[in-house]
């Protein structure tokens, strides 16, 4: 027998925090970049209305 297959392993214990934190950054990541191209396009009075036209999410993405 190998060392390796000697070794003894913990059991897998699936743990709420990581998915927490992974799940609010799937949603907060997003949200943010809305929110920060949302004040840009105020800001630089740009004609881009959010949501409509492609050029609305080369801004978001840019984020």
């Amino acid at each position: 027998m190998s060392a390796l297959a000697a070794q003894e392993y913990p059991p897998f214990r699936l743990r709420l925090v990581p998915l927490l934190v992974v799940a609010a950054l799937c949603i907060g990541i997003p949200m943010l970049a809305a929110i920060c191209s949302a004040y840009t396009i105020k800001a630089a009075h740009l004609p881009i209305v959010p949501g409509d036209n492609v050029d609305w999410l080369y801004i978001q993405h840019g984020y």
